[in-house]
């Protein structure tokens, strides 16, 4: 019975999201209005997103930004020892915003991928795919309403090491769908909080190989004791429902220095609530010129439904622990 009443909660929240908001967020309240002016009324928090020149252009902006950090090493007869190497990363970000008057819906895809060579190796270092989908609605002051839509997974299959032959992750394994209701708050320009505490967050693993180990949180396959052959299949979906809390920040630390970071905070309220899921990132960059930037990317992860090391049959051999990948190297980024 609990497994339909998740079921439930989370098709309801999607429907609400797909249609009953976008279509309530589109009316002109009477009762309420907001100023005419957002970007004169809010100068310090609102302007990067309802400036006062687009405040009634209902047409779509659209863009992008793509770059590539490289580093590299080159050793010849080097007798210290080591292996010449080449890190490539490639970025790329997509967006399309309408914004209105009282309203703005901002859709956004970012897609990494990243590759070093050492020796005679070949490996990947980061892969990750995250379209997100956002819809505000000015309440008062400096608060709005917000309904979020997020989906998260990789492009290529993950292996521990360079060599392995044993996946630990896959093209939608794990993906993770994500559809937040609250409200979001901006003290200052570039500084946003939100607040969700009706949260559905939902995790797929689509390799059965992987969900047959329980990889990513999902429950296991039953194994015959005796001859080992799988009774019953993995599961591909876990369904969470809780609350949600992101902080996120886009600006200027100097006249040549950008920095974004965003800190989100899940906590499931059917399973461990006391265990935060915590996905951060943060991407500092020095501008040389029009194209070329030193870039500093971070990202930090910390799931208590991923374990580090399983056997075959999924038993933990190790649990989870806080993941963290950090690059940095010369950028080139084209915009348009």
């Amino acid at each position: 019975m609990k497994k339909y009443l998740q079921t439930i909660i989370f098709f309801s929240q999607l429907f609400l999201f797909l249609f009953t908001v976008p279509a309530g967020w589109s009316q002109e309240k009477t009762q309420k209005k907001a100023p005419d002016s957002l970007a004169l009324k809010l100068p310090d928090t609102t302007t990067v997103f309802l400036p006062d020149t687009l405040k009634v252009n209902k047409k779509w902006e659209t863009g992008g930004k793509a770059g590539l950090t490289v580093s590299q090493i080159w050793l010849a007869n080097w007798m210290a020892g080591g292996e010449s190497s080449v890190t490539l990363t490639g970025m790329a970000r997509f967006y399309a915003n309408l914004k209105k008057k009282h309203s703005v819906w901002n859709n956004s895809l970012d897609l990494h991928l990243g590759f070093v060579t050492q020796g005679k190796t070949f490996e990947k270092t980061v892969d990750k795919v995250d379209l997100l989908s956002e819809n505000r609605r000015y309440l008062k002051g400096k608060w709005f309403y917000n309904g979020r839509l997020n989906f998260r997974t990789q492009m290529l299959p993950g292996y521990a090491s360079a060599g392995d032959t044993v996946l630990i992750s896959n093209f939608m394994a794990p993906a993770y769908v994500m559809i937040t209701f609250g409200v979001d708050y901006h003290p200052w320009k570039g500084h946003t909080i939100l607040l969700a505490p009706l949260s559905s967050k939902v995790t797929i693993v689509a390799d059965q190989a992987l969900a047959n180990r329980g990889a990513f949180g999902v429950i296991k396959a039953t194994f015959d004791e005796i001859t080992d052959i799988i009774l019953t299949l993995g599961k591909n979906l876990k369904y969470e429902f809780g609350g949600y809390i992101t902080y996120a920040y886009t600006g200027h630390i100097t006249e040549t220095t950008t920095l974004q970071t965003r800190l989100e905070l899940f906590s499931n309220y059917l399973h461990k609530p006391q265990n935060v899921d915590v996905n951060w990132e943060i991407l500092g960059r020095v501008k040389i010129s029009e194209v070329f930037s030193v870039n500093l990317y971070g990202h930090l992860i910390y799931d208590d439904d991923i374990k580090m090391k399983t056997d075959d049959e999924g038993n933990v051999l190790e649990g989870p622990r806080p993941q963290f990948m950090e690059i940095m190297g010369l950028g080139l980024t084209f915009s348009w």
